[in-house]
């Protein structure tokens, strides 16, 4: 049987993380979230898997491949970016490979539901569509839907008032759908939920709910995402009896208070007298400087927390760095950003890629960058170097000191021209540069040909500025 996985969001509510890397392949614990999913999938009994991508989606592709790896065939469907479908839009661009009953999840999705259960149920009640709900004790934050004693939907109610809840029955966004749904999909953008779900039941058609048993959390915000490390964490603690997952070399100093469950990956430092756990990952790289405290948290490759510092419930971005006696709390710090010591970060803050924060400085709510579309340097998929640019100077600087991999990661993908023509708006630039490109260079003979190009073209326009 197939399963589509809707995996072409921007990851909005999990800004900055995913500035640089899709939702699906944030991590979580330690594989990205997309692999649990499609692991969950086949364990199923789910041999093909149609993914449907939009935003980064070579970081996705590049990583699962043709599935087989992960026991599926997977077929891939990539959205434009700036094409708005909807949920049943994007299912609908695939249907040429939908002759036969398919299932639809969200690719923000961590789950152990046995969902070969909701197909038959759906095969046995005879549903044209069935929709997996779960039981919350906060469904005026969902779209609740409301169902006779049989199962079958009789009405929806998106985000109703506390007080007018008739149910607590809300949808997982897991879909069990016969071929015919998709002749619902008459508009664009098309939703199952907004559009599609409403017009069946106004023809009477057979929708089913199933109240299904296992674990399910969405997710695509901080407190999803938490709530869904936390699981994978006490998950592997009651399967192995061992509350230290450890994933590579780690060095733990004297004095040092590890509490489980947590995750620490290779290359991990925890320094004399600090506190990690319970609930933490500590990706490869990361360090824990003396007498800091990590409750709760995920912290990605290579950060540097200082001395006497405090992070919880928080997630912090690749290359960041956390000063010394510090403080973190429920919130987002961006990848190689900086804050410096002393600095308060207030619950439900975003602190955006690079951004510094000053010495005993205390922030509330968002810190943007200053340009809308800066160019982040990878040395691969998904490996952020935590050096961008927002302008041709600062590009100029960052040729000179990033790793020569980045360079020819992005000039043969042809990344810079695209960015200096749309984003810089520099045409005679771009061109030089994918002139540059035919010239196959490698390594610091790369580096050199890049800067002088775009030095060559900075003297230019500033010698045209002068002499008008």
């Amino acid at each position: 049987m197939k399963a589509v996985v809707l995996a072409g969001g921007e990851g909005t509510r999990l800004r900055p993380l995913t500035l640089t890397r899709p939702k699906p392949m944030l991590p979580l614990g330690p594989a990205p979230v997309i692999e649990h999913l499609i692991k969950q999938l086949a364990k199923c009994g789910f041999d093909e898997v149609i993914l449907t991508l939009g935003y980064l989606s070579e970081q996705v592709r590049s990583y699962l491949g043709d599935g087989s790896k992960l026991g599926v065939k997977i077929h891939y469907s990539v959205e434009p970016e700036d094409l708005l479908l909807g949920t049943a839009g994007s299912v609908e661009l695939v249907s040429h490979l939908l002759d036969k009953r398919f299932l639809v999840i969200q690719g923000d999705t961590y789950t152990e539901i046995d969902l070969s259960e909701a197909v038959k149920v759906h095969i046995k009640k005879g549903a044209d569509a069935t929709i997996v709900v779960k039981s919350v004790p906060n469904p005026w934050l969902f779209g609740v839907i409301e169902y006779d004693e049989k199962g079958f939907i009789t009405g929806f109610r998106e985000k109703p008032k506390p007080e007018e809840c008739r149910s607590n029955k809300v949808s997982t966004g897991i879909y069990v759908l016969e071929p015919e749904v998709l002749d619902f999909i008459t508009q664009h953008p098309c939703d199952f939920a907004k559009n599609v779900f409403p017009k069946m039941l106004a023809s009477r058609k057979r929708l089913l709910a199933y109240e299904c048993e296992g674990y399910w959390v969405d997710v695509g915000s901080r407190e999803g995402y938490i709530e869904a490390q936390k699981r994978i964490l006490r998950k592997h603690m009651e399967e192995t009896d061992s509350s230290i997952w450890m994933l590579g070399e780690a060095y733990i100093g004297n004095g040092a208070r590890l509490e489980g469950p947590l995750l620490m990956g290779s290359g991990v430092r925890v320094e004399d007298g600090a506190t990690v756990g319970p609930y933490v990952c500590l990706l490869s790289g990361a360090s824990i400087s003396s007498n800091s405290t990590i409750v709760s948290s995920t912290l990605f490759e290579d950060v540097r927390v200082g001395s006497g510092s405090r992070i919880s419930e928080s997630i912090i971005g690749e290359k960041a760095i956390i000063g010394e006696q510090a403080t973190v709390e429920e919130s987002i710090i961006g990848q190689a950003a900086l804050l410096k010591n002393g600095a308060r970060i207030r619950s439900g803050c975003r602190i955006w890629p690079n951004v510094v924060v000053e010495e005993n400085a205390e922030v509330e709510g968002t810190v943007l960058l200053t340009h809308e579309k800066p160019f982040y340097f990878f040395i691969d998929y998904g490996r952020y170097t935590g050096v961008l640019a927002s302008s041709i100077t600062s590009f100029l600087e960052a040729i000179t000191v990033v790793d020569s991999k980045s360079l020819e990661f992005h000039l043969y993908r042809r990344d810079f021209e695209r960015w200096i023509r749309n984003v810089i708006q520099a045409p005679l630039l771009a061109e030089e540069v994918a002139a540059l490109r035919k010239q196959m260079l490698r390594g610091e003979e790369l580096r050199s040909g890049l800067i002088r190009v775009v030095k060559a073209w900075f003297g230019y326009v500033t010698e045209e500025k002068t002499s008008h």
